[in-house]
């Protein structure tokens, strides 16, 4: 497929590709979307949140994952707006529906996008770990570690 092509040339080029396919549905959707990068095992990684456009792009720091930083995100954000998690991993699902946030599978997020149906299962996976996190709080939010 064309998503693990690109992954092995160039693991950023899939991740420009899954950014811009974010921004497009933030803008359709007038939401706010993070999506959230694995920076776990990147030795010395201080981690980061910066803004692709209007996309809040976060990297994990070193020893820290992505789905702990989803869930601490998550928790505080459902707190006051309607949170909605994609990811496809199972233990994180539970643990967002444990802090009060939607969970969504992304093959079910990418076929409620209004993408093209051949855009709808190519969201870029690669080697990299991803998740989102997508409130319907207007694009003014900000995640925690932005505070």
């Amino acid at each position: 497929e064309y998503r693990k092509e690109l992954s092995k040339v160039n693991i950023d080029s899939a991740k420009d590709k899954l950014k811009d396919m974010l921004c497009n549905y933030q803008g359709y959707k007038n939401c706010h979307v993070m999506v959230v990068f694995d920076g776990y095992r990147v030795k010395g990684n201080k981690g980061s949140v910066e803004k692709y456009f209007d996309l809040e792009v976060v990297h994990t720091k070193q020893d820290e994952t992505a789905d702990a930083y989803i869930e601490k995100c998550a928790k505080e954000l459902a707190e006051k707006n309607t949170v909605r998690v994609v990811t496809n991993d199972y233990i994180e699902q539970l643990m967002v529906l444990g802090v009060g946030a939607l969970r969504v599978p992304a093959k079910e997020f990418s076929s409620g996008t209004g993408w093209p149906a051949s855009q709808q299962t190519k969201l870029p996976m690669g080697p990299f770990t991803w998740s989102y996190l997508v409130t319907t709080t207007p694009p003014s939010i900000r995640s925690p570690r932005q505070s």
